[in-house]
């Protein structure tokens, strides 16, 4: 039984098809393993207009390592310790960038809490590093707080691993993604 516009490939006359095909499958998985340079990738840090993280330290840190960090909040004042904020939740997507990291907040806000869920989701479905500063409980489920890619911590000094991360930009062997 064939499907129609399929074509049947014969083993025997079809040897080099194979053998091209096993060749991309191969280089296919060895691109997965790439690492890339971070200097060239832009990703988003999602937090609440009201809190009081130091993000000014977060984002010099990420500097120091070459990458670049543009910030996402409700409104489009600075932060609390006087960083320019990029974007606004409603004028962003999560699928346009490389990686996220979410700050939570001891005490979320309407904003916070309506939003955030969609760029975390978004992140961890499109095989993106995602990295959650805070209590994550609200946000990821226990399984997929192990999964590759995804940094939970109660603070920020786990920046060179999110970097590492960023580099190597999927995680294809995450489970739950499309």
């Amino acid at each position: 039984m064939t499907t129609k516009g399929v074509k049947k490939i014969d083993p025997v006359k079809d040897n080099d098809k194979i053998k091209d095909l096993e060749r991309n499958i191969i280089d296919n998985k060895k691109n997965a393993f790439t690492k890339f340079k971070v200097d060239t990738l832009k990703f988003r840090i999602y937090l609440d207009d009201d809190d009081d993280f130091n993000f000014k330290s977060l984002v010099k840190k990420i500097e120091d390592k070459k990458a670049k960090a543009e910030i996402i909040q409700a409104n489009l004042s600075e932060t609390k310790d006087g960083l320019m904020v990029s974007h606004r939740y409603a004028t962003i997507h999560p699928v346009l960038e490389y990686a996220m990291i979410v700050v939570v907040p001891k005490k979320s806000s309407k904003e916070f809490s309506k939003n955030v869920n969609e760029f975390v989701n978004e992140t961890f479905n499109h095989y993106k590093p995602l990295w959650i500063i805070g209590d994550a409980s609200d946000i990821l489920d226990k399984k997929q707080e192990k999964e590759d890619g995804v940094m939970v911590t109660k603070d920020a000094k786990d920046i060179s691993k999110f970097i590492e991360n960023l580099g190597k930009q999927r995680f294809w062997n995450r489970e739950g993604s499309i």
